[in-house]
């Protein structure tokens, strides 16, 4: 979404909306994502040196 309003294809409320609907849907699958327990998957999470971001890590970087 930053890289379409970065080229003026979408507007910075609509970059807004669509990150907030993003943490949304993170925070309602954190739970199934982290837990106590012992699994077989993985995680990998990377982002950019020096993003600020909200998304992605979730300032994990």
């Amino acid at each position: 979404m930053g890289r379409l309003w970065q080229i003026n294809y979408i507007s910075v409320a609509q970059e807004h909306f669509c990150t907030a609907v993003t943490q949304k849907i993170m925070a309602k699958l954190y739970p199934y994502i982290i837990s106590d327990t012992i699994s077989d998957r993985n995680v990998v999470a990377a982002c950019c040196r020096h993003r600020v971001t909200r998304n992605g890590n979730q300032d994990g970087c």
